[in-house]
């Protein structure tokens, strides 16, 4: 069976935590997942880059989003990505490593993805793999 990412396993009305003492080996149970609504569709959005702050940054609806970096010895360090609630799903945060990576690429610099988010985006982007160090 599968799941939605983040939902609650539930069994008869209570979350799954509270009922995995009652039951014995082999009884089969039935969950109930709420899937959560289609994310809306991310339509253009346009990253800046801002070499001084060493920041890739980008407003959606008000909302700043944001990836950190430093650059030592021509190496890129991705540090923090940030994409607030209000805006989140809408794919903003891949798009925000997306161009960091191409940047890097451009200017020929090495990669080290060393927050989650960046280092889980390059394991699902393979094309990518020839700029880590």
């Amino acid at each position: 069976m599968r799941y939605a990412s983040g939902a609650a396993r539930i069994c008869r009305g209570k979350p799954w935590s509270s009922m995995a003492e009652t039951f014995t080996a082999g009884t089969r149970l039935t969950y109930a997942v709420p899937l959560p609504s289609a994310p809306e569709p991310l339509m253009s959005i346009e990253i800046s880059h801002n070499p001084g702050e060493h920041r890739f940054e980008v407003v959606v609806d008000g909302v700043s989003c944001i990836l950190d970096y430093t650059l030592s010895d021509n190496v890129m360090t991705i540090t923090h990505t940030v994409v607030p609630p209000a805006v989140g799903g809408r794919g903003i945060a891949s798009e925000l490593v997306r161009t960091a990576m191409d940047t890097a690429r451009a200017a020929q610099w090495k990669v080290i993805p060393a927050c989650s988010y960046s280092a889980v985006w390059v394991q699902r982007h393979s094309d990518y793999a020839d700029l880590l160090t």
